[in-house]
C-alpha cells in the first residue's frame, strides 16, 4: 500500500510539474475539465512532435517492410458496418452505487466486489458503451453527413487496405 502512494504522490508532482510549466494540461481545465482529452503547451507540443516523429522513423521509416500512409479517421457509417465495428466495438460498462467509480465489466476480477472501495453487490446493470463516435458533417442535420470515427483514431482496416491496393496497381512499389 505504501508503494501505491508512493507512485500516487510521485505521479501527483508530475502532473503539477506539468501544469505549472505548461507542458501539458487536461483541456477546459478552468471549465472543470473534459475527461481524456489534453492540451499541450509550447514544450509540451515540441515534445509530442518528436516523439511521433521518433515513432514513425522506427516503427515505418526503418523498416523495409512498412509503407506509411495516412488515412481519414472519419468515414461513412457502411464503412464501419462492414468492418464490424458498429455492432462488435463496445465494452460491457457497471457502476459502482456507494462510490460511483466506473469499471469494464468483463475486467473485474470479482463481478460481485467493487475493486474501489471494497463495496458488494453494488454495480449496475452492464451496459454496452460504444467507443465510436458519430459526428455530422455539413450544416443540415441529415442521415447522410454522418461520419462515424473511432475514439482511439485508430486507421480503418477496409479502407486502408483498399488504399494499399489502389497504391499497388498503380505500379507504385511501396515495398
Amino acid at each position: 500500500m505504501e508503494k501505491e502512494n508512493n507512485t500516487d504522490s510521485l505521479m501527483e508532482k508530475i502532473v503539477n510539474l506539468s501544469k505549472r510549466r505548461g507542458i501539458i494540461f487536461q483541456s477546459a481545465d478552468i471549465y472543470g475539465g473534459f475527461r481524456s482529452t489534453y492540451d499541450y503547451g509550447p514544450i509540451g507540443s515540441l515534445l509530442l512532435r518528436n516523439v511521433k516523429d521518433a515513432w514513425w522513423r522506427s516503427m515505418v521509416q526503418l523498416r523495409h517492410d512498412v509503407v506509411g500512409i495516412d488515412a481519414s479517421i472519419l468515414s461513412p457509417p457502411a464503412v464501419w458496418k462492414a468492418s464490424g465495428h458498429l455492432e462488435n466495438f463496445s465494452d460491457p460498462l457497471v457502476d459502482c452505487k456507494e462510490c460511483n467509480e466506473r469499471f469494464r465489466e468483463d475486467q473485474l476480477e470479482d463481478l460481485n466486489t467493487c475493486p474501489a472501495c471494497g463495496a458488494t453487490g453494488s454495480f449496475t446493470e452492464a451496459r454496452a458503451f460504444n467507443l465510436m463516435f458519430k459526428r455530422m458533417q455539413g450544416l443540415l442535420k441529415v442521415k447522410a453527413m454522418t461520419s462515424i470515427f473511432d475514439q482511439k483514431q485508430l486507421k480503418e482496416c477496409s479502407p486502408t487496405l483498399n488504399l494499399f491496393k489502389r497504391l499497388q496497381e498503380k505500379n507504385l512499389h511501396l515495398v
